[in-house]
């Protein structure tokens, strides 16, 4: 009687086994009860995949709203702080509206890049510290047969090219050599005011250009603080959730946040983009040369996305297709033309992309080796969606790299934008919902699917395993990653040092600056801009009295006809002098091949760079004593010392 009452509520209770939620620390108490009620029934703590259905159910069973609210605070939340801690320049798409793209359309675009494509987004932050370290070589070499510059001076104009390139990458070329056309005149007044322009911009630069490596140094500190501390809650705390070190290999697996998040303070950002934007064409309209577009994110105002960094190129044809297929490009990227011919055979940038690999494939990685060891040992549901998580990320490196042989500018960017953005908002769902219970599971939690349905099993007993892990393995698990992304980032930051000191100006240099550029202290913060937008304007002004532009100002303003004019004010104007020594304003063959280049729809060049009329150019000649000369050009390497950049490899 009593034996065939016991056999009853066994199988009761088994019956409601199958029809409840999966909980591990249900399902312990009641194989605890059972073998305490029954102990002839033979139950262990280690059930197969069929005794876990029985006893601790079939179904998903969702965690504890503590236990959710517990790991997001400690593991979720600080790591993706650092995202907030990622340098950027807020940019606008089509306007300031939201839904034209608003002010912080940039930063939408930057989270949604590196969340759905960090191999890419890693690729492009060192490769813009690559391009100031080119930039910053090249300038060093920089001779001219009547001017001597200092390392400073070189430093300067590496400063200025490199703001340069936030504004379209493909003009950087023309700018440089417009500005070596300057520097190497033989007119010693063209010389000076030339460097002097080109050194107050240097400084504006300097001073506008921010970092948050305060900021982004801290973030990183209080995550491993968090990281550690809840380690030691594992083994202090008798009641820690059973799915602690799952949930510590899912979010090891977006550990190359960190790297991500040191380059990004390294390479700087711009307060807004009309920032630079005001300080450059200020100079271009002094040196009469270049007047810049607005900065967008897709022609270099994202520096985490640079479309020039592909590893295709295509054929003849404009589509491709199987007799016209994509061939390897990454022997020779397209922005070989901030390098001198010496660099040609430099393959730095495979460098920089297998930095960027081995961040994500190290952080991957660890995880997942987190989750396989992690009882049961082997391939559960956690081990499966990491591995989602990677294949994702290469295909949609690669998928994006093939777009890229498809569109270029604005479309490029909004097709990549569309696409990584519904992939960052998909892997985030699946993230948070890892918290929710997707995985706590029989499957899950058995290594189903490497062990098979014979072989899986469920330790109810794996909480003293898991503290026994903690020192012995997830501890040195978590430090070997913290440390590969630590070292990663010293190496980048050691590789491109030149570029992250570029732009750093001691206090001592700053008021030097400040006395020598200043419109008390020196003549080249108080010279006039002669050149105006349109020659109209100029007519009206008596000769050495022409209306000007001054270097804090960005409209041009009379002088009183009845004022005289101050030393400062006869100082020989760059425009105006550029355009009188070309018929073309000035501009030179290799800038106007680079403005006919340019795909997007840009803006005119600026109308202050066209010739002036005759009659006026004669009495400008006439009040500054200047003799014609032939048109400028750029110097080959047999007129000067100087050796050109290399043009754009048709690669």
């Amino acid at each position: 009687m009593n034996v065939s009452k016991s056999d009853a509520q066994l199988a009761a209770i088994m019956a409601n086994g199958t029809k409840a939620k999966f909980d591990i620390g249900t399902c312990l108490t009641t194989v605890q009860a059972l073998q305490t009620a029954f102990p002839d029934a033979g139950l262990a703590f280690r059930l197969n995949l069929t005794q876990c259905y029985q006893y601790c159910g079939r179904g998903i069973g969702p965690y504890q709203f503590w236990d959710v609210a517990n790991a997001l605070s400690t593991w979720v939340f600080p790591l993706f702080n650092l995202l907030g801690n990622v340098c950027f320049t807020a940019t606008t798409k089509f306007g300031t509206e939201w839904y034209k793209g608003g002010g912080n359309f940039n930063l939408v675009a930057i989270v949604a890049h590196l969340l759905a494509d960090p191999i890419d987004a890693i690729w492009g932050l060192a490769t813009k510290l690559d391009v100031g370290r080119r930039l910053r070589r090249r300038c060093r070499e920089l001779s001219f047969d009547h001017m001597f510059l200092t390392q400073e001076d070189k430093r300067d104009i590496a400063t200025v090219c490199y703001a340069l390139d936030d504004f379209g990458p493909e003009r950087l070329q023309g700018h440089f050599t417009r500005i070596c056309n300057l520097l190497s005149d033989p007119d010693s007044r063209i010389q000076k005011d030339t460097l002097t322009a080109i050194k107050v911009a240097s400084y504006d630069l300097a001073l506008a250009r921010l970092n948050n490596t305060l900021h982004s140094s801290l973030a990183v500190i209080l995550y491993c603080v968090a990281i550690f501390g809840a380690l030691i809650r594992t083994i202090s705390t008798a009641d820690e959730a059973y799915h602690q070190p799952h949930t510590i290999a899912l979010r090891e697996i977006y550990y190359w946040l960190l790297l991500l998040t040191v380059l990004s303070s390294a390479a700087g950002k711009w307060p807004s983009q009309w920032t630079p934007h005001v300080i450059l064409n200020r100079l271009g309209d002094k040196l009469g040369s270049f007047h810049l577009d607005e900065m967008e994110p897709w022609n270099g105002g994202n520096y985490s996305w640079q479309p020039d960094n592909n590893i295709f190129c295509r054929g003849s044809a404009k589509v491709w297709s199987i007799y016209n297929p994509l061939t390897w490009a990454i022997w020779h990227p397209k922005r070989f033309y901030v390098c001198p011919e010496a660099e040609r055979g430099d393959r730095r940038h495979l460098l920089l992309l297998f930095t960027a690999f081995l961040s994500v494939a190290i952080a991957w990685i660890i995880s997942f080796l987190i989750s396989w060891y992690t009882p049961t040992v082997g391939l559960g549901g956690r081990g499966i969606c990491e591995i989602v998580f990677i294949l994702v990320w290469l295909c949609n490196f690669i998928h994006s790299q093939w777009w890229g042989t498809q569109f270029s500018g604005r479309k490029l960017f909004n097709v990549v934008l569309i696409k990584d953005g519904a992939i960052s908002f998909a892997m985030l769902l699946v993230l948070f919902a890892a918290f929710q219970g997707w995985y706590n599971s029989c499957i899950s939690w058995s290594a189903y699917f490497s062990r098979g349905a014979q072989g899986a099993y469920l330790d109810l007993q794996m909480k003293g395993t898991e503290v026994h892990l903690t020192f012995n393995y997830y501890f040195e698990m978590i430090l070997t990653a913290l440390l590969v992304q630590f070292a990663l980032a010293a190496f980048l930051l050691g590789l491109n040092w030149d570029a992250v000191t570029m732009t750093e100006r001691s206090n001592e240099e700053n008021l030097q600056a400040l006395e020598t550029y200043s419109g008390s202290g020196g003549e080249g913060m108080t010279t006039r801009q002669v050149a105006q937008p349109s020659p109209a304007v100029l007519v009206e002004s008596a000769p050495g009295q022409a209306s000007g532009m001054e270097l804090g100002t960005m409209t041009p303003r009379h002088r009183p006809s009845h004022r005289a004019p101050s030393p400062h004010q006869e100082s020989l104007d760059l425009g105006a002098a550029v355009m009188k020594l070309s018929p073309s304003g000035g501009r030179s063959e290799e800038y106007e091949q680079c403005e006919s280049n340019d795909s997007d729809d840009r803006l005119e060049p600026y109308s202050a760079a066209q010739p002036l009329s005759g009659n006026f150019s004669e009495r400008l000649d006439s009040a500054f004593n200047i003799t014609r000369r032939p048109t400028l050009t750029a110097f080959d390497s047999q007129s000067s010392k100087m050796p050109l950049l290399p043009s754009e490899d048709p690669a």
